[in-house]
């Protein structure tokens, strides 16, 4: 997708999701994505944010950057776009405080912020934030490392960016589990790895899978390990079928294979049972050998219920299972991660100036 040449706002029409995750209306009106067919993206360009600054502006940008700040850039850097209501919930507790910040971010040229559009009615969306070639180079300078990586992830971002519905949708997921576990006793989301680093380590590791998300939820039990399948109903039943393939030949044989979560993310409750019957067929497949667990859910009722409620079921190859909680799926023998430092807690940037990635 190229930038125009024109002063003018440019738009362009989007994949999303058949289904919202969620399309409630929120402050003015406006909605999370991803929501309908084809939403409309307006970016507006701005030259000086793919100006690398002078050492002396360095200076004086470094000087003006809260560690919240330099978190927030971090955080496009690893997942390439939030919405502004997915950065309220990863970093403030009030949308009139994160509007404020991201605008003085947008105004030093660090962050881009496109303005969605639903058709028809053109209802307003949550704006699209993501780095800019500045803001990439300074969070590299905030390192003391080659910016180099940086800007070139943030370029990319900026120019490719056809299945950046996709993204938001799976990003919007983790960012809700931090939101809804931030005053919880003895859990929270410690991880999240996105998309793009899910592909290189398995790239690495030689594996067959590429997940849209990798996760580290902490309970009092022990570590609840997770990896997402954000399903947009975009493939056929083979294709389906030979991704589900992929994590069982993964993880067949494996020691305690069965403590790695695999989750699915239907666009609506249709398209989940397809998905069930996909992994039942290749779990009958896989026969008697340990595996990981599937667990499937649709954006309906995520959207309604929220990703910490009881409605992950299970399936083998035989049976449906009962329908549980996030926290209550097999788990790891619990890490020594400080519950605290979670995203999502109160000022966990401070704790965790890397921000959530890991492993």
């Amino acid at each position: 997708m190229r930038r125009s040449s024109q002063a003018s706002p440019q738009r362009s029409s989007l994949e999303a999701n058949a289904a919202s995750y969620s399309n409630q209306r929120r402050g003015g009106g406006r909605r999370s994505l991803p929501i309908d067919n084809r939403p409309i993206l307006l970016r507006q360009l701005d030259p000086a944010a793919d100006l690398r600054p002078g050492r002396s502006e360095l200076a004086q940008l470094l000087a003006g950057l809260t560690s919240r700040d330099v978190a927030i850039l971090a955080a496009l850097d690893d997942h390439r776009y939030l919405d502004q209501q997915q950065v309220r919930q990863l970093f403030f507790d009030g949308q009139r405080h994160s509007q404020i910040r991201t605008k003085w971010l947008r105004d030093q040229h660090l962050i881009q912020r496109w303005t969605a559009l639903q058709p028809p009615g053109w209802h307003r969306l949550h704006s699209v934030v993501l780095n800019s070639v500045r803001g990439a180079g300074v969070l590299a300078a905030t390192r003391d490392q080659d910016a180099r990586p940086y800007t070139t992830r943030a370029r990319e971002a900026a120019e490719h960016c056809l299945h950046f519905v996709h993204d938001l949708g799976a990003n919007g997921f983790f960012a809700s589990i931090s939101a809804a576990a931030r005053h919880l006793e003895g859990e929270g989301l410690y991880h999240w790895i996105g998309e793009a680093g899910c592909r290189r380590e398995y790239r690495l590791r030689g594996a067959r899978i590429t997940p849209d998300g990798w996760g580290r939820y902490l309970t009092p039990k022990g570590d609840i390990v997770f990896l997402l399948e954000w399903d947009r109903a975009t493939e056929f039943p083979k294709q389906l079928e030979a991704k589900v393939s992929g994590y069982v030949a993964h993880y067949r044989g494996r020691e305690r294979a069965e403590l790695n979560n695999v989750l699915f993310v239907a666009p609506d409750a249709r398209r989940e049972e397809a998905i069930r019957t996909a992994i039942a067929k290749q779990r009958r497949a896989a026969r008697a050998l340990p595996c990981c667990t599937f667990w499937t859910a649709n954006a309906a009722a995520l959207g309604a219920q929220g990703p910490l409620a009881g409605l992950w079921r299970g399936v083998t190859a035989t049976e449906d299972l009962q329908p549980v909680r996030l926290r209550e799926m097999p788990a790891q023998v619990r890490s020594d991660h400080d519950i605290d430092d979670c995203i999502g807690k109160p000022r966990w940037w401070e704790r965790r100036p890397a921000g959530g990635s890991g492993w």
